[in-house]
């Protein structure tokens, strides 16, 4: 289950982080957080594909409260479409200021999850809602 005032303990975090030892560090933070915090997500996508990716990401969204999504898988590309963000929607609704990349973190995140198996990441949008685009690299 999702606790949303965790968002104000990260956007903390990524302010610090930044604060302190830039914004070179806070992306080897994030690239870091991927390869380690989601191991089991880096391998479920090694061993079944896409749909392993498509799997996790309604699963976390789900447990997020405040969340909307849409999650759909066409041939080698999945694309989830944030229409709102949990965290960028509760930061600002207990007036919380996200911090300046605090949207970054979803593209780095991600790269440090799944480029060990190949899947590029793109992303549009941001600010409470974007879309990001996972396909297998040739």
């Amino acid at each position: 289950m999702g606790a949303p005032d965790f968002y104000f303990a990260i956007n903390a975090t990524f302010n610090h982080i930044l604060r302190h030892f830039g914004e070179g560090a806070l992306y080897a933070y994030w690239e870091e957080m991927g390869r380690e915090h989601y191991a089991a997500v880096t391998e479920a996508v090694r061993e079944r594909g896409l749909p392993a990716l498509q799997e996790h990401w309604e699963q976390l969204f789900a447990e997020e409260p405040g969340s909307e999504i849409a999650c759909v898988l066409e041939g080698d590309c999945l694309t989830l479409e944030v229409r709102t963000c949990p965290a960028f929607r509760h930061l600002l609704a207990h007036g919380r200021e996200p911090m300046p990349l605090y949207c970054d973190h979803c593209l780095y995140v991600s790269q440090g999850m799944l480029e060990p198996v190949g899947v590029g990441v793109e992303i549009e949008g941001g600010q409470g809602s974007c879309v990001q685009r996972f396909r297998k690299k040739e």
